[in-house]
């Protein structure tokens, strides 16, 4: 049965199909930041991801280096001392300062640290005469004091006194939209190169950011000035839900079939390459399956002819009945003609071995089924029903080492033309091999070659095989399918209960370097149905790249 997940889980269900299989990833986009030239406290990069955007990677990537020249105000509280010749630079923490350089026309006459309760003059520093920038032995401190010549605004000098801070960067921070996403408390050490480099993966947090708007600001934030450089490698691909009718869009098929779901989309999906699909879905299908679905390739060459004088026996191909518990009947194609008087057709069910028949099934016994006239004629599909289903229990013949259970079809009365399938191959595990009877032993293989060009096809029969799988996982009731480059691709099965549950479809990566099956703004989804009934579609995602 399919489990219903919240619609968070939903989301991550989706990324952790990009992430198992490394060609199915979407591309990665990197978005940079510029790299400052100076040191700076933080720098900031606006993202370009739309609203509907799911994130399946995204990693920022930090680059720090020596740089620590800013302006005073970035680092402190600036203002003015005891007259408006002075300025107090106050870092409120212990601070390393290693060099000042002045605001344009000043002229600095002292220049004291801060010693614990009271300013210290550094005397050995010499004459300040004619200097614009100030260099000395770097110095711990949480505040300078600076005494000009003459007056000087403090708000000014906030932008124009520039300090040298030459420490490691410390107490990192990644903000998204305002909210920190990651912090890195302490000193960030360079490595030999002169750098600290750091990856940080902020998909959780940036995929949040996107539920308040598009295009989310990220922010990295340092608390001492550097040289600082942000990219972001960013892989997503977009989200669109279908509008659904209120009641749902409705599947029915009256057999096993593959039934064709049109998903409506915008006017600008032409170009989408569709890479995911996920639905919620329901329905209540009985408990047999039918296989294959659809049927195999026909050979529009020949046909058998099925009458009281021709009967055949035909393998069941051992993959189909492998994941049966009972088998219920047989359903094959048969063509009437026009002005057809009816007919009946019967069926005995054989063990023997990969070659032939041996002998009935003990407790298997087929219904005769009746074909009702038809002016008409056209081809229709018959079900031969087993009187009660039969285990399937498969065993060797005596002196055989392989085993394989046969289905001998005849009509006892009227008679039809029965398709063949295209085979080429013995190999084939669909090869239904087909044997020439009386009705009854002894079984001959049938002396026919069929030729297409230069191909040799095997006589192959056409039919199905229904019955109850040992668990919906071996033989689940519906396959979905989306089409890429003209070829089915299919899906893990499931198998639909009255309540609602969701289904997730990711094509291989043949089928999304196709397009989709995408035309006048709807998408096909296929639904390979092994049993009659309904599907109800509630809801719909369609994962894209544009």
């Amino acid at each position: 049965m399919v489990a219903a997940k919240s619609s968070d889980k939903q989301a991550q269900d989706m990324v952790s199909h990009w992430g198992g299989e490394r060609q199915r990833k979407p591309p990665k986009s990197t978005q940079n930041a510029p790299t400052s030239a100076s040191g700076v406290l933080e720098t900031s990069l606006v993202t370009s991801l739309p609203t509907d955007a799911l994130l399946t990677s995204a990693i920022a990537r930090i680059t720090l280096s020596e740089g620590g020249t800013v302006a005073a105000g970035l680092v402190a509280r600036v203002r003015n001392g005891e007259t408006s010749r002075v300025l107090v630079v106050d870092f409120g923490a212990l601070r390393t300062v290693s060099s000042l350089a002045l605001p344009s026309g000043k002229t600095l006459s002292t220049l004291a640290q801060w010693v614990g309760n009271q300013f210290k003059t550094l005397d050995n520093l010499g004459s300040f005469t004619g200097k614009t920038a100030i260099a000395f032995s770097e110095i711990q401190t949480e505040r300078l004091e600076l005494t000009f010549g003459s007056n000087i605004d403090a708000a000014a000098a906030a932008n124009q006194l520039l300090v040298t801070i030459p420490s490691a960067p410390t107490d990192l921070a990644i903000e998204i939209a305002g909210s920190v996403a990651w912090s890195r408390p302490g000193p960030a050490r360079f490595a030999g190169n002169g750098r600290f480099e750091i990856e940080v993966p902020i998909t959780e947090a940036l995929q949040a950011a996107l539920a308040t708007g598009a295009n989310p600001r990220v922010t990295l934030r340092c608390a001492t000035p550097c040289r600082q450089q942000l990219a972001l490698d960013l892989a997503f691909v977009r989200v669109h839900e279908v509008n659904l009718p209120p009641s749902g869009l409705v599947v029915t098929s009256e057999i096993e079939a593959e039934a064709d779901a049109f998903l409506a989309l915008p006017a600008a999906s032409s170009d989408w390459q569709v890479v995911g699909l996920e639905f919620t879905v329901s329905g209540r299908l009985p408990s047999w399956r039918a296989w294959p679905v659809p049927e195999l390739a026909e050979n529009t060459d020949a046909r058998l002819v099925l009458d009281p004088a021709h009967s055949y026996a035909a393998r069941l191909p051992t993959d189909w009945l492998a994941p049966l518990a009972t088998l219920a009947a047989v359903r094959l194609p048969v063509e009437l003609p026009p002005g057809f008087g009816g007919a009946e057709l019967a069926a005995v069910l054989y063990q023997g071995d990969l070659e032939t028949p041996t002998e009935p099934v003990a407790a298997a016994r087929f219904k005769p089924t009746a074909l009702a006239a038809s002016a008409t004629g056209g081809r229709v599909w018959v079900e031969i029903e087993l009187a009660k289903p039969v285990k399937v229990a498969i065993t060797a013949p005596p002196g055989s080492t392989s085993a394989a259970w046969w289905v001998e079809i005849n009509a006892t009365r009227g008679g039809v033309d029965w398709p063949l399938s295209a085979v080429d191959d013995e190999a084939d595990p669909d090869h239904v091999r087909l044997r020439r009877s009386l009705p009854g032993p002894p079984f001959r293989p049938l002396a026919v070659q069929l030729r297409r060009g230069n191909d040799t096809l095997l006589p192959a029969g056409t039919l199905r095989v229904i019955g109850t799988p040992r668990s919906d996982e071996l033989r689940p009731a519906v396959v979905p399918l989306l089409q890429g480059n003209g070829a089915p691709q299919l899906a893990p099965g499931f198998t639909p209960s009255p309540t609602s549950g969701v289904v997730s479809l990711t094509p291989s990566p043949a089928a999304t370097a196709a397009r989709g099956e995408i035309g006048d703004d709807l998408l096909r989804l296929r639904l390979r149905l092994h049993s009659a009934g309904q599907v109800t579609l509630s809801t719909a995602k369609v994962y894209y790249q544009d």
